[in-house]
Order: structure tokens, then sequence, then C-alpha cells
């Protein structure tokens, strides 16, 4: 009886709550201060994103980023158009355990995504088999049924909407000629259509927009053009849409895959932007009782809610509408000795420590590894006028580190943002709370300094946590801990007055990161990395060259299977602009050769470098150098 009368009462709210309406208001005039009161509440209409191409000389970074602005659209689910990973692109890493290293790192990006996250078949994630490559698309469609599954095209039904991802890659293997859709994924789309017959719409998702003119697509259209359909595709790395049998086609573009426009930096083409359909979006559709509404956001545009606050804001109009009154994020007070001193407050912590990078709780920041070169938190230090003063970091730190290291890093920087160098104390395992302490001299270049946690080379079981980290000026003469020299080689002059700059290992030990070599002994040892260039470089800081000769002289020897090795001194003109490379070539030499090139620099040469550059090496050379020596041609 009692159980009776429960579920009675539990009826009685039901129905209440059914009959409460979702728009209620107290005006009681006839005009009212809102347009019309059809609320686009239908609960049949759903939002989704779709993320486009990743890969194909990825450029590092947008995709994740991408990921983190769908979150804050909200969409029910995310949709993809295959080219997630870059695949089997380097002939000697054809292996299972190359592709499932590619698949962790995006693995551990979508497991970011709040939302359903959908992959779809690229020629990038199933690769084709062709000349040089005789299992690639065995090899990697292997891999992706131990990260998807089975299925490499399936469909689903969400809220009375088909949705058929394709796999134009299925006939991409030792077939000839190859094709992008077989026949026997074909009688399978044919299928799930004739089995979905009263569906409001049908979307399909495929990654070749190229295939369309195949003759199974064009099968399948015999089919798609008697319901209300929309195709999505990618590939092209630029968006196009295309009317077809009076229906909609997008050609979806980028979210970190390379665009037609010139190298950047990272050596990957840039986008040529919105004329030629090439900029990172989201395409965020819309399920109406019209179809669907798609509407491209630039990843640029998405912004979060916090994009300016009080704290960070330099419009001061209208002052702290806080309330309580905002703290500041690290008060800065004066020492004893008139010093500078701030120390860092979990407010600063919390503000700087993002998602991924690791979490901030009871004034303890724990920073994780990620398994790749590094993870980490950054904030301004604000020190008044830096240049030759000294500063102290002080810290607690414990960590749990089985890969890599940590750094509390001081980055000493010159103008807006040229970096002198990275000091600071590295951090070792230590279960139990160890405090820190490191003096840092900053040379008479430094304007502005920040701090970073850092996670270098740590993997995603390894952490460190800091806590009571304090900054402060030293005044009175205490010992430094660092070399005042970290990022500059030693300069000195010869008998004719001349220039002459003698490379040490402090120097090259500091430039040569991981994945680019190793320093060992006064050796430098770059390696290739199957792409078109690995390099390490550093400032030559050659007083007025312009007009001047340059020597470069070394001792190498060298393992090159496969492209060649460049001693090279770029010329630059105002703050980046390249005029050339030049310096001599390494060829394989098992023993050590002396090698010495005189370079002219014209009258627009401002500023030089020094790059030891690996050029289309694969990843078994490597080119070792010693005894370095730059000197000026009198």
């Amino acid at each position: 009886m009692k159980l009776f009368t429960v579920f009675s009462s539990l009826l009685a709210c039901a129905a209440v709550m059914a009959a409460e309406p979702s728009f209620r208001h107290d005006v009681t005039s006839e005009k009212k201060p809102w347009t019309h009161e059809n609320f686009r509440n239908d609960p049949d209409e759903f939002s989704f994103a779709i993320i486009p191409d990743r890969a194909g000389s990825e450029r590092r970074g947008i995709f994740p980023e991408a990921i983190k602005k769908a979150n804050m659209l909200c969409p029910e689910f995310i949709m993809t158009v295959g080219d997630l990973i870059e695949g089997q692109m380097w002939k000697s890493r054809q292996d299972h355990e190359f592709m499932r290293g590619q698949w962790k790192e995006l693995n551990s990006y979508t497991a970011t995504s709040e939302a359903p996250f959908f992959h779809v078949v690229g020629n990038h994630d199933i690769c084709r088999t062709r000349p040089g490559f005789p299992r690639a698309n065995e090899t990697t469609r292997e891999v992706w049924e131990e990260n998807c599954g089975t299925h490499t095209w399936y469909s689903f039904v969400y809220k009375n909407v088909l949705f058929i991802c394709l796999n134009s890659m299925s006939g991409g293997d030792s077939r000839k000629p190859q094709i992008a859709i077989t026949p026997e994924q074909l009688a399978w789309a044919k299928d799930v259509l004739k089995k979905n017959p009263d569906v409001r719409w049908t979307l399909i998702f495929m990654h070749h927009p190229g295939a369309w003119n195949q003759a199974a697509f064009l099968e399948l259209e015999k089919d798609l053009i008697k319901r209300n359909y929309t195709v999505f595709a990618g590939d092209w790395h630029h968006y196009v849409k295309f009317r077809r049998h009076n229906r909609n086609y997008y050609v979806l573009a980028t979210a970190g895959g390379c665009g037609s426009g010139p190298r950047g930096k990272d050596g990957r083409p840039m986008l040529k932007g919105m004329e030629y359909g090439e900029f990172d979006h989201i395409a965020y559709v819309t399920i109406t009782k019209k179809g669907p509404v798609v509407a491209n956001i630039l990843l640029d545009g998405i912004l979060p809610d916090d994009v300016m606050t009080y704290e960070k804001t330099k419009n001061t109009y209208g002052g702290d509408m806080n309330i309580p009154r905002s703290q500041k994020l690290a008060p800065i007070t004066k020492t004893a000795d008139g010093g500078w001193k701030m120390e860092v407050t979990e407010l600063l912590l919390k503000k700087v420590v993002k998602k991924g990078v690791g979490t901030v709780e009871n004034g303890v920041v724990r920073i994780v590894g990620n398994n790749e070169r590094r993870n980490w938190a950054r904030f301004d230090l604000n020190m008044p006028s830096p240049a030759g003063k000294k500063i102290r970091v002080t810290a607690e730190v414990r960590s749990n580190i089985n890969k890599g290291k940590f750094q509390l890093a001081i980055r000493r920087i010159q103008g807006a943002d040229k970096s002198l160098g990275y000091d600071g104390p590295y951090v070792t395992a230590t279960q139990d709370w160890k405090k820190v302490s490191m003096v840092v001299p900053l040379d008479s270049k430094t304007d502005n300094l920040q701090c970073y946690l850092m996670a270098l080379d740590m993997d995603d079981q390894s952490w460190a946590e800091v806590r009571n980290l304090v900054f402060e000026e030293v005044r009175s003469g205490a010992e430094v801990s660092v070399p005042q020299k970290t990022a500059a080689a030693v300069s000195a002059k010869i008998a004719n007055g001349s220039w002459k700059l003698e490379v040490p290992e402090m120097l090259l030990k500091k430039v040569v990161k991981k994945g680019v070599g190793t320093v060992e002994n006064g050796v430098a040892r770059i390696v290739g990395n199957n792409e078109r260039r690995n390099w390490a470089r550093f400032d030559l800081n050659m007083p007025s060259p312009a007009g001047k000769k340059i020597r470069v002289t070394a001792e190498v020897k060298s393992n090159i299977n496969k492209g060649k090795f460049q001693l090279a001194i770029r010329r630059i003109q105002g703050a980046d602009k390249s005029l050339s490379y030049d310096g001599p070539y390494v060829t394989a030499t098992q023993d050590w050769k002396k090698v010495s090139m005189v370079v002219p620099l014209d009258s627009k040469t401002d500023n030089l470098q020094c790059y030891l550059m690996a050029l289309d090496m694969d990843d078994q050379s490597w080119a070792e150098v010693r005894n370095l020596v730059f000197e000026e041609v009198r």
C-alpha cells in the first residue's frame, strides 16, 4: 500500500511538471518588450560539430585546440571527415608500433572531448598500398581496428536522422585498379538506405570528394536522390560548397592540416586565407525541420567567457566591480633591503594551469607529463627593471617521474618575446617534499621575465608537485648558481682585431633538443627524422656583419644513407627575413674530417645564425660535429 501511495505521488508530480509552461512572465500590457513567443525549442532539433582534417603535414597544436573550442559550443556529439593521423608517410617507418604511437597521441586528444567523438576513415588513417609501401592498406587498417573496431564503415540513427560514414579507402589495397568504395561497401550502403526509408534526413560522411564521380558513389546517388540528404567530405584542405542533384555537398577545410601557402617556421605549408577557402574551422550543424543548417566557425573566433577579466584588462574604465574585490594574483612586496619579492598565490596558479597541464588544490600545483616534448604552465613575473639583477627562486617540490624531468624555469626575455634562456632548478623523482633554491643572474639584455612550470619529455604516468613558490631579488651578493652566459658562445678578439666565436659544449647542449640529436664530450650529433629538415640553431651575434666575410670551420663525421647535412650560416635582414643559407655540406665519412668555407656577407645582412641542419635525412642517418669555430676574415 505504501509503495502504491509513493508511486501515485510520483505520477501526480510528473503531471504537474508536464503542465508547467516553459515560459511564464508578469507583463500585463498588450505590447510586450519582446518580438514574439515562437521559441526554437523543438525537442527534435539538435546540433553537432564536425572537426575537419588534422593530418597531412600537421601544424601542431591546432587540433587539440579545436576539440577544446568544440567543447565550448556544447554540441551533442562530434563528427569527423577523416585524416586525423599522419599514417604511413615514411618508408623507414611502416611498422605497427609507429602507427600505434600516432593513435595513442590522437586518443589523448579525443579523450578531452566532452561529447561522443565519431571517426571516419581518411587516406592517412587507413593508407593506400603503393610502390615502396606494399602493406600500407593492411597495416594501417589493422591498427585502426585495434582502436576503433572492425567496422571501417558504419551507420547510426539519431533522433530519426540517418548518419552513414563511408570508407573511401576500402579499395586502396593491392587490387588494380584501386577504387574508393568497394562493391561490398556499396551493397551495404544501399541496404542501409533500404532499411531506413522513413528517416527525416540522411547525412553522408566520407573523406574523398573525388570519389563522388566514381562509379560506386554515382550508383549510390541513384538511391540518395529519392530522399533528403546532405554530404560532408574533407581531403582537399580547403572549403567549398557544391550543389549536386539540388542537394548540398560540402568539402570542409582544416583543423591543423597544412595549406598551400609558403612554409612557416615549422616547415609546414601555411594556410592562404579565406579567398582560397583555407582556414581552421569547426562546422556547426543544426538539424531543423527544414534540414541541416551549417555554420562555419573559425577557431580563432571562439573565445572563452574569461577572455578578459578585471585582473587581465588594460582598460580600467568602471573600476573593480567584483564582490569581493579582486585579489592580487601574485602580491609583490619589498624586502627589508629594498629588493623585489613575489609570493605565488593559489589564485594565480589556478589561472595559468589549464586542463591537460595539471591541477591546483590546497596551494599545491601538480604538473603532469603528456608523452610530448613539453607540457607547461607559465606566468609573468613583472620584476621592475630586471636587467643586470639577480633573482632567487625557492619552492618545495615532490614528484613521481618515470621518464623525463621537471624544471622550475625562469625565462629571460629581450624585447617583446625574444628568449635569452631558461634557467632554474631541475627536479628529479622525490616522494617527500624537498626544498629547492637557485639564484639566476639576469644579463643586461633582460627586459622581462616569465616563470615556467615545465614537464620535459615526461610520460603520462609522471608528475611533479610544487608549493610555496617564491621569487625574490638578490641584493647582497649571494652566490650565483647559474653560469652568467648560458645562451651565448664565448666571443673573443684575435690579434688583428677581428671577431671570433668558438662554440662551447654548453651552448650546444642548450640548443640541441631531444629529437634533434645529442651532445656529449664536445660532440654534437644531429639525427635525421624522415622529414625535410631537422635542426639546431643559435645566434652568432657578430657585430655589424654587413659587407664582411665569415669563415666556418669544424671537424665532422657522418653516416648518411639518405639526404645530406649542412653547417649553414643563415644571413638575416631586419628582424627575421632570410637572405640565404650558406655553408659546407657534409657527405658520408666514417672518419673525422675537417671542413672549412668562407661566406661573404652582402650589404643587406643585419644578423647571422648557425644551423646544424639535417636535410631529407632518414632516421638511420646522422652527422657529428666538433671544434666548431666562426671567425671574421680580414
